[in-house]
């Protein structure tokens, strides 16, 4: 059966959110050989998909020494170019914990929106476990429920394209996650 080591994952989770090697349109890179160890190693002692994504989240950082800068050159960095550079925007940090996350077959995706009541944007990681999505913040080690955005998402308005939440994914309907132009779900 086809899956994690956790549970096993849908044909369409796999083709959508576990085989991509992209999320926002940033450039195809080989980074398996990179985070698939690193990813095994934090995981070990994990239960659970989001378990072994949190644990992820909790040493990756501190291991490929990049930390969150708006410095980076660009926000949807590859996950290689933001480990050379030692810098990620929000967006980048995301590929990142995503690409960590799809090398050990747990369904991910980067999740954002513009703000609605106030001015900039978010991104952030959503990871399948036990058939149901859970947000992490890549480079926050906190628990889903505790996300410092959470109220701010909550204000998100899906009948307004420029204030809903966008999942990206592999395949469109015709639905482009905004500011990216890259497939997604609303």
């Amino acid at each position: 059966e086809k899956g994690n080591r956790w549970e096993a994952v849908s044909e369409e989770d796999l083709r959508e959110y576990v085989l991509p090697l992209t999320s926002l349109g940033e450039d195809e890179v080989a980074w398996l050989p990179v985070l698939q160890p690193l990813a095994q190693e934090f995981s070990a002692t994990a239960k659970t998909p989001l378990e072994a994504a949190m644990l992820i989240n909790r040493h990756l950082w501190k291991r490929i020494q990049v930390i969150y800068s708006t410095k980076r050159e660009k926000a949807n960095q590859d996950p290689l170019h933001s480990i050379r550079l030692g810098l990620a925007s929000c967006s980048g940090l995301s590929i990142l914990l995503v690409d960590a996350c799809r090398s050990i077959g747990i369904p991910a995706r980067v999740v954002g929106c513009v703000w609605k009541l106030k001015p900039g944007n978010h991104s952030w990681v959503e990871v399948k476990s036990g058939g149901k999505w859970y947000p992490l913040g890549a480079f926050e080690d906190v628990p889903p429920d505790q996300l410092w955005f959470l109220s701010d998402a909550a204000a998100a308005d899906g009948t307004d394209v420029r204030y809903a939440i966008y999942a990206a994914r592999a395949t469109s309907d015709g639905t482009r996650f905004f500011g990216w132009d890259v497939p997604a779900e609303n």
